[in-house]
């Protein structure tokens, strides 16, 4: 089977109402190691869940329904009080640190794990991708969607590059929760309507935030 996700939860028990902002914050980090992983095959788990919790704890690795999780002690209240850089840090420390934990468990050549996280690493844990990258009808101008995935927020703006790749126009398309469940929606089709403008489409084929236009004339000008 492929591994297709890994997260970072909190057990803290006595603090639930840092659940889910700390799993919200950590998605940045942790669908950056997740997309240098994009066919990692295993025989044990389809999802690596890596719990913090404040308290000793066992770091025994369970399986069940084909995710892995493990717990390790980590001071979850720290967490809260870091700056980004620092939160991005110590998430991608406790996820390297479980993924290790349960490959080693589980006897899985490590070597591809590895390499994603130094990947990560080497980007600075900065989460921003191009999605779908499209031509206009008469190939002068190609268009994407620029997304920036942070602990705090998803944001996406609608680019157009020149062929020889120059930005020439860019526009902000929306700001969502940092879960992918409340962004991938937004995100379905670019879509260009004529060689000049192009817009995006949600998964259910409506339009998404305002259509940019090129000024095609001042372009040839330029």
């Amino acid at each position: 089977m492929t591994l297709d996700d890994i997260g970072l939860y909190t057990n803290s028990g006595n603090h639930p109402d840092t659940q889910r902002p700390l799993h919200a914050q950590a998605r940045c980090v942790c669908s950056l190691v997740r997309r240098y992983l994009p066919r990692y095959k295993n025989d044990s788990a389809w999802k690596i869940n890596v719990y913090i919790q404040s308290d000793p704890v066992n770091s025994r690795v369970v399986t069940t329904n084909r995710i892995a999780s493990v717990t390790l002690k980590r001071d979850v209240e720290r967490f809260f009080s870091l700056g980004d850089a620092e939160k991005k840090r110590f998430a991608f420390e406790a996820l390297l640190e479980g993924t290790r934990i349960i490959s080693e468990h589980h006897d899985w050549p490590t070597a591809e794990i590895v390499e994603a996280f130094n990947k990560a690493d080497q980007e600075q844990l900065v989460n921003e991708w191009r999605f779908q990258p499209k031509w206009n009808p008469s190939r002068t101008l190609r268009a994407y969607v620029r997304c920036n995935h942070e602990l705090q927020s998803f944001r996406a703006w609608m680019c157009v590059e020149s062929r020889d790749g120059n930005l020439v126009a860019e526009q902000h398309l929306f700001d969502e929760i940092p879960e992918e469940f409340c962004f991938f929606p937004r995100l379905g089709t670019v879509r260009w309507t004529d060689r000049s403008t192009v817009r995006l489409l949600d998964r259910s084929g409506d339009p998404v935030g305002d259509h940019l236009q090129v000024d095609l004339e001042r372009l040839q000008a330029m």
